[in-house]
């Protein structure tokens, strides 16, 4: 009877050991689960803030880049239209110069009878208008010109 206690309790002792060492390794491998876990949620989280980055980093030099051809495309505009402000100035100074010089040289054709408001040749008046129209389609081809020239600088900036 001895024996057999003896037996069974040493069946016990081992019983336990296995059932203790059966608990150790699940609480090894819940741990190493929980390391695995914790390892994919930090990777997951760095793959997401370099997303975020590369997405916010595109968004921005896009938006530079839309800013920065707004700006060009502005200041080509205005520049655009200083120029031809300016050569439709000097366009119309030369204008006038040559009218008055025009008129003068016809003055000093004719002779002034007393007083009287002085008039011009029909051959001056349609040599005024001549120069007149000339400059006019000059004028419109400048600016045709440089219409399509800016035209043509937009759609190269739009297909860029």
């Amino acid at each position: 009877k001895a024996n057999y206690a003896y037996a069974k309790k040493m069946l016990q002792n081992q019983q336990n050991q296995q059932n203790q060492q059966n608990q150790d390794q699940n609480q090894n491998q819940d741990q190493n689960q929980n390391q695995d876990q914790n390892q994919n949620q930090d990777q997951n989280k760095d793959q997401n803030k370099d997303q975020n980055q590369d997405q916010n980093k595109d968004q921005n030099q896009d938006q530079n880049k839309d800013q920065n051809q707004d700006q060009n495309k502005d200041q080509n505009q205005d520049q655009n239209k200083d120029q031809n402000q300016d050569q439709n100035k000097d366009q119309n100074q030369d204008q006038n110069k040559d009218q008055n010089q025009n008129q003068n040289k016809d003055q000093k054709q004719q002779p002034q009878g007393g007083g009287s408001e002085q008039k011009i040749s029909s051959q001056a008046a349609a040599q005024m208008l001549q120069a007149l129209q000339d400059k006019e389609n000059q004028t419109q081809e400048k600016v045709k010109k440089a219409k399509a020239a800016a035209a043509k600088k937009k759609k190269k900036d739009k297909n860029w």
